[in-house]
């Protein structure tokens, strides 16, 4: 993880009696939360969606130039 930025996993248990996985990562004023069956999917997605944020952040800004 980048510096500046905060990071939580946790567990739970759903009605259904699964256990999903929420990660939870947080910086520069920007929060990411994702909730999977999979801790592995978890962080996979997490990593998609803040690659995703910047990606689009980056953009705005080189059109703003």
């Amino acid at each position: 993880m980048m510096p500046g930025w905060s990071l939580d996993w946790v567990s739970a248990l759903v009605v259904e009696g699964r256990t999903i996985w929420i990660v939870d990562a947080h910086g520069y004023g920007n929060r990411f939360i994702v909730r999977a069956d999979e801790i592995l999917t978890a962080f996979e997605e997490l990593q998609s969606a803040i690659h995703e944020f910047a990606v689009s952040l980056c953009l705005r800004r080189c059109q703003t130039v």
